[in-house]
């Protein structure tokens, strides 16, 4: 470990998916702000992701890049590279060390992530440095969180990088928004919980939302809220009351269900299912107006 680093977060993992290895997580803060990083190798591949800060990333196989938040490099095994930082922040790292078959062939690779990536690499960090700082906090759970962490994390940054294809399992991803809409037209699907859902459908929460961003254009959560304003219609249609259609769409609470139903639609249950059955005009279950 360089003396210009001060690591947060430092764990072995030794964890084979496939054909890579993850040998360690670590999370790097620089002592200061003009502390940087030397020309340096190592025998394996590196992924750097720079949660804060700026600077330039040097490397001896391409001209020199700047880097800022949400910028993610991958180096091939023995590729020299180095980072001179710059700014008033001190920079904070991830850096996950791999091996992955054929890696020592491949380009190195330094860009900038989607904003929807990071905000979600962010948050599943922050979870993790505060479960880690939780004394009473189970072993195994904080190892299963670190695994899950690194490897959601290379099968974003890998396909960027053109290290590796994007997957698209089971003949492509609209199988995964079939299998998911199936699920929600169930009799119990608008009462099943986000988290219950992806477990059926056999996936990682966070993943599945990936997917069906890609596909659909929404997450899981949307498209359940969707499915459950459609079942809340068509309850208020036959006159059904409202508890009754509350609970049958999923809520517990009656006056929650009154004001998420009135954010998705601009009028409160009662005034909607009055406006439709008054309207000798028929209307669409599945719009939002």
């Amino acid at each position: 470990m360089q003396r210009s680093l001060q690591p947060l977060l430092l764990e072995s993992l030794n964890l084979q998916a496939g054909p890579i290895r993850v040998h360690r997580l670590r999370l790097n803060r620089h002592i200061d702000e003009t502390a940087g990083v030397t020309l340096h190798a190592h025998p394996y591949a590196q992924l750097l992701i720079y949660v804060t800060g700026q600077g330039e990333q040097r490397c001896v196989a391409r001209p020199p890049t700047a880097v800022r938040s949400g910028t993610a490099a991958l180096f091939p095994p023995r590729t020299p590279h180095a980072f001179d930082p710059g700014g008033s922040r001190r920079p904070l790292c991830l850096v996950v060390d791999f091996d992955f078959r054929g890696a020592g062939k491949l380009p190195p690779w330094i860009g900038l992530l989607p904003q929807s990536e990071r905000a979600e690499i962010g948050r599943s960090l922050s979870a993790l440095v505060r479960l880690q700082q939780n004394g009473k906090a189970d072993r195994a759970a904080i190892r299963l969180r670190e695994a899950a962490l690194v490897l959601s994390i290379l099968e974003r940054v890998l396909p960027a990088g053109g290290w590796m294809p994007r997957f698209h399992p089971e003949g492509g991803e609209s199988v995964v928004l079939r299998r998911t809409r199936h699920l929600l037209a169930g009799p119990t699907g608008p009462r099943i919980s986000n988290g219950e859902l992806a477990r059926r459908l056999g996936y990682q929460k966070d993943y599945l939302n990936r997917l069906l961003r890609r596909t659909a254009g929404a997450t899981l959560g949307q498209l359940r809220d969707a499915r459950r304003l459609e079942e809340a219609k068509r309850g208020l249609a036959k006159g059904l009351p409202v508890l009754r259609v509350a609970k049958e769409a999923g809520w517990s609470d009656a006056n929650y269900f009154t004001r998420w139903f009135r954010k998705q639609t601009g009028l409160p249950p009662s005034q909607w299912r009055k406006s439709k059955l008054d309207s000798p005009q028929s209307f669409n279950l599945g719009s939002s107006s």
